[in-house]
């Protein structure tokens, strides 16, 4: 069997390392984004505990520059990902209208900006190919938003947003998108919000070959 690539943008121990698991026994290749280098070598030491094969570049999700290079990286020396899966996040710590516009300008670089970007460097290969599948993480804020949390609220109902505007976008070319929208605290302790649940509803997403999808968790 030919090995695919899902390409992780935002790697780290919780829903990036139980989706990278997932795929991971699935025959992909784990291709790792992250901003930290010596992070990024232990979970790659970890899955290749593992017997996952698995690389990693290094990149920022809030820096347009910096997260093209490592994603034209893994085009260069990986190919195409068959998936991507863009899992980041951030919360200013302040309340909505207390939150300064630069810390607002930088979540939404992190939270929607980022997601765009990396759609849009891997689609136009995807689109060559005839597949492909784009994976998004959401959140419960975009359906019960909370001005406590606003710059993340905005971020997320962006995610759930933009998983429909590109499922239009790339209609018909054989790329899918889909989302999990995560109402609660990812806990590995949790019976539904944990890693290895929420990897396996991305999977479902992937298998299932519809596009648009939406699983409310």
């Amino acid at each position: 069997m030919t090995e695919k690539v899902i390409a992780i943008v935002g790697m780290g121990g919780g829903i990036s390392y139980g989706v990278a698991l997932k795929f991971g026994r699935q025959n992909f290749t784990i291709a790792m984004i992250g901003r930290t280098g010596k992070k990024l070598r232990e979970y790659k030491d970890m899955l290749e505990a593992e017997g996952i094969r698995s690389e990693f570049y290094i990149g920022n999700a809030a820096d347009e520059y910096s997260l093209i290079d490592a994603l034209r990286r893994i085009e260069d020396e990986l190919g195409t990902p068959d998936v991507l899966l863009y899992n980041v996040s951030h919360q200013a710590k302040q309340p909505l209208l207390e939150v300064n516009t630069e810390e607002m300008i930088h979540d939404y670089k992190m939270n929607v900006l980022g997601a765009i970007i990396s759609a849009k460097e891997v689609i136009p290969g995807m689109k060559v190919r005839g597949h492909g599948c784009i994976l998004l993480t959401g959140g419960g804020f975009a359906l019960y938003p909370d001005p406590n949390f606003g710059s993340l609220a905005l971020g997320k109902a962006g995610i759930r947003h933009l998983n429909l505007l590109l499922s239009r976008a790339v209609e018909g070319t054989g790329i899918i998108t889909g989302t999990v929208t995560i109402c609660g605290i990812v806990n590995a302790s949790n019976p539904v919000h944990n890693p290895t649940n929420i990897a396996a509803q991305f999977w479902e997403i992937y298998s299932s070959g519809k596009n648009g999808a939406e699983i409310i968790l």
